[in-house]
C-alpha cells in the first residue's frame, strides 16, 4: 500500500492513509487531553493530506491559483480586532445573564440557524450568543507552551508522515515538510490549552452549535468535554436529512458534543451504521430526535407554489479547493471549474439564460474565473424564486438541500465514484435530473449533447416531487 501511495498523485489515497496515522496517534489509546484535541483538530488530516499532495502533485501552477484564496489558519488578527466590539460583545453578554436569570440558558456558539432557534424555542431555553475568540487573546497565546505529552506525539506523527510518503525526499525538503507542520498543530494545541484552562468553571452550562467545520469552535468544545463541564448539544447542519448524506467527521459536529439532535428517525439510523464502521475509539453521543412537523406541512404547500414558465437557469456554485473535500478524489478543482464553464456556455448556446451563483467563501477568485458570464451573490434561498431551474454543482450543498424541500426543477452534476449509496442515489433520482459527467484516469469532463443536455433540463420538470424528501425526513 505505501509504495502504491508513493507512485500515485491521488488525493483520495493519501488522505486515507493520513487519517489512518492520524486516527492511530491521536485517536486511539491515547490520554484524554490528546484525545479531545485529535477530535477537535479532524479537519488537519485535510491540511497535511494537502501537504503531501502539494509536493507530488505536477501542475503546481494553476494549483496555487487557488491556493490564493483559502485560509491555511486563523491569523492573530482574529483574536485582536475592534477591542471595543469585543467589549461591549462580552457587557451585552453579560447583561443578559444577569437579567434574565430566571431563564434556562444556552449559549448558542458561534452561530445559529433556524434548526437551531426551533430546537430552543421547543425546549424553552433562553438563547445568548457565545463566541469562544472572547477567552483567546495574542498575549496569553504567545506565553502559552505545548506540553511534553504533545511534543512526543507530534514527532511520532511527523516521523511517520516522512516514512510513508517521502523517504526519498531531500533533507531540506524533509525539514520544510515537518516544520509546517508542526506549526499548524502547535498553534491549534496551544489554543487548546487555553480554553481548557479558561472553562475550568463552565459546569453550570449549557451550549449548542451546529456546524463545526471551524476549528477554533471545535477546539472550544473540545476543552469542555475534556473538563467535563457543562451540557453539549449539536445539530445537524446544512440540510443533510433532506439530502440523506452522511457526515465528515473532519467538519461534523457528531462526535464534540453529548447530544446529537437529529430530524428524523431514519437520519437516526443512518448515523448509527456510520459509527458502527468508523473508528471504535471514538466516544459517541446520545442521540436526540427532534421532528419538526410544521416543516413537513411547509414542504407540502412549497410544491403547491406556482412558478412563472422561463428559460432561467441558475448554477449554483460550490467553495472548492484542492484540499477541501475528499470526495473530489483525484479532481484538480481548476479542471471543474474548467467543466462548468464548459456546461455555461453549452446552456447559452441552447438559448438559455444563465447566471452563477457564487459561493460567500470563494466571491474573488470565482469573479475571476466567471468573469464572461452572469454571476450573482448572496443566499441561493434568497435567489431561487427568480429562476426557473437550479444546477448544482455538489451533492452536498446545503442549498440542495433547500432545494429539495421546495419546488425548483433541480438537476446535479454527476460522475463516477460520487460519494453517495445506492439507496440515496435511487430514491434521490426520483426528483433529480442527474446530468453524468465522463470521469476516466483522473479527467473529469462534460461529453453531453446538446439535445441529451435538453432531455435531462425538461426531464428536471417532470421530477417536482417531495415524496423522496418527505420520506428522508420521516
Amino acid at each position: 500500500m505505501q509504495n502504491k501511495i508513493r507512485k500515485s498523485h491521488n488525493f483520495f489515497y493519501i488522505y486515507k492513509e493520513v487519517k489512518k496515522i492520524y486516527e492511530k496517534i491521536f485517536i486511539s489509546n491515547t490520554e484524554k487531553k490528546l484525545y479531545w484535541f485529535g477530535v477537535s483538530c479532524l479537519p488537519l488530516v485535510y491540511f497535511v493530506s494537502t501537504l503531501i499532495y502539494s509536493f507530488k502533485i505536477k501542475r503546481k501552477a494553476e494549483i496555487r491559483k487557488l491556493n490564493l484564496y483559502n485560509k491555511s489558519k486563523i491569523s492573530y488578527e482574529v483574536f485582536e480586532t475592534s477591542i471595543l466590539k469585543k467589549f461591549l460583545q462580552k457587557v451585552h453578554f453579560f447583561f443578559l445573564i444577569l437579567f434574565f436569570f430566571f431563564k434556562k440558558k444556552i449559549f448558542v456558539v458561534h452561530s445559529r440557524n433556524n434548526f437551531t432557534n426551533e430546537f430552543c424555542k421547543k425546549k424553552n431555553f433562553f438563547k445568548i450568543l457565545f463566541d469562544p475568540l472572547w477567552l483567546i487573546n495574542k498575549k496569553e497565546l504567545n506565553q502559552t507552551n505545548c506540553d511534553k505529552l504533545y511534543l512526543k506525539k507530534i514527532e511520532i506523527f511527523t516521523n511517520k508522515i516522512i516514512k510513508t510518503f517521502f523517504l526519498d525526499l531531500s533533507s531540506v525538503k524533509k525539514k520544510n515538510l515537518i516544520s509546517r507542520i508542526e506549526n499548524q498543530f502547535s498553534f491549534y494545541y496551544k489554543i487548546y490549552l487555553l480554553l481548557i484552562d479558561k472553562t475550568k468553571n463552565y459546569q453550570k452550562y449549557s451550549f449548542i452549535t451546529s456546524y463545526t467545520g471551524i476549528i477554533y469552535v471545535r477546539l472550544f468544545l473540545s476543552a469542555l468535554r475534556f473538563n467535563k463541564k457543562g451540557k453539549i448539544f449539536t445539530l445537524t447542519h446544512g440540510e443533510v436529512e433532506a439530502l440523506n448524506q452522511l457526515p465528515h467527521l473532519e467538519g461534523d459536529p457528531c462526535l464534540l458534543g453529548n447530544f446529537l439532535v437529529l430530524k428524523s428517525s431514519n437520519y437516526k439510523k443512518k448515523y448509527e451504521k456510520f459509527f458502527s464502521e468508523i473508528n471504535k475509539n471514538y466516544i459517541q453521543p446520545k442521540f436526540v430526535i427532534f421532528k419538526n412537523n410544521q416543516e413537513l406541512k411547509n414542504i407540502k404547500k412549497n410544491y403547491f407554489i406556482k412558478r412563472k414558465p422561463g428559460n432561467k437557469i441558475i448554477i449554483v456554485g460550490y467553495p472548492r479547493s484542492y484540499h477541501f473535500n475528499v470526495n473530489f478524489s483525484q479532481i484538480v478543482p481548476i479542471d471543474y471549474y474548467k467543466l462548468e464553464i464548459q456546461l455555461m456556455k453549452k446552456l447559452v448556446n441552447l438559448g438559455y439564460d444563465v447566471t452563477y451563483k457564487i459561493h460567500p467563501d470563494r466571491i474573488d477568485g470565482n469573479k475571476h474565473l466567471f468573469k464572461n458570464f452572469k454571476t450573482i451573490e448572496g443566499s441561493y434561498e434568497a435567489q431561487d424564486k427568480f429562476y426557473n431551474y437550479s444546477i448544482f454543482t455538489y451533492h452536498r450543498s446545503t442549498a440542495l438541500g433547500y432545494a429539495l424541500k421546495n419546488n425548483s426543477p433541480i438537476m446535479v452534476l454527476s460522475y463516477k465514484n460520487l460519494d453517495m449509496d445506492r439507496y440515496t442515489y435511487k430514491m434521490l433520482s426520483k426528483r433529480i435530473s442527474f446530468i453524468d459527467l465522463s470521469y476516466k484516469n483522473n479527467n473529469i469532463s462534460l461529453k453531453i449533447s446538446n439535445s441529451n443536455l435538453k432531455k435531462k433540463i425538461d426531464n428536471s420538470k417532470k421530477l417536482v416531487s417531495y415524496n423522496p424528501v418527505l420520506k428522508f425526513l420521516s
